[in-house]
């Protein structure tokens, strides 16, 4: 049993397109299948009656002149940077922004009044009017590094 050809590689024989090794293995199978060599024919007047019975128009005088001096343009000589691209990481950024130096900062801030208001409370030093006032500054601080 023969095995039947793919319509692609028909086409692509038709068009030329094939390496030399598949032309010659298509080839021997059109010499002794009539009803491929058939359908390569019908492919040939297909592509033979498409290429000259296509309507073709020329490109305007002012496109055809302005395509042309774009080919004869020279191009510009770009550098190349020789550093690596640089990778984007998205966890590490957001862990690097987490761990900044304002929140880091805040944090601190708030931790040290917070220690220092009951210590200071405790020695008398702090009247206990002052004592509600540290809380909410405190607070306000966590608000703002937040």
């Amino acid at each position: 049993m023969k095995p039947t050809l793919d319509p692609r590689q028909l086409n692509a024989f038709i068009d030329g397109e094939l390496d030399f090794k598949s032309r010659l293995d298509i080839e021997e199978n059109l010499r002794t299948d009539a009803v491929a060599q058939v359908g390569v024919d019908a492919l040939r007047q297909l592509r033979t009656a498409v290429r000259d019975g296509a309507d073709c128009h020329l490109a305007p005088e002012a496109l055809r002149q302005r395509m042309s001096g774009l080919a004869a343009a020279p191009r510009p000589s770009v550098a190349v940077a020789s550093s690596p691209p640089m990778t984007v990481r998205p966890a590490a950024t957001a862990l690097q922004r987490w761990l900044g130096w304002r929140p880091l900062l805040g944090s601190f801030g708030m931790v040290s009044v917070l220690a220092a208001g009951p210590a200071l409370g405790r020695c008398g030093l702090v009247r206990p009017a002052y004592r509600q006032a540290l809380v909410v500054s405190a607070a306000g601080l966590f608000a703002v590094s937040g």
